[in-house]
């Protein structure tokens, strides 16, 4: 599975309309991926900070 993932989310505190959730995402994936073969292996290790995807948003339930 390439990459690994952390996240967070929190329901906010507020609802502009009546029965909705609203709730905010937060979470930063690396881009570093698994070595499949032996070439891959060596150009991966020699990574030192692997790239970084970070993704926000806004979740509204009704």
């Amino acid at each position: 599975m390439p990459g690994s993932m952390s996240g967070l989310t929190r329901r906010l505190p507020f609802s502009p309309f009546d029965g909705s959730r609203w709730e905010l995402l937060f979470a930063v994936r690396s881009l570093f991926f698994e070595p499949r073969d032996v070439a891959s292996m060596f150009d991966e290790l020699l990574v030192a900070r692997s790239p970084k995807q970070v993704v926000g948003g806004l979740v509204v339930h009704f």
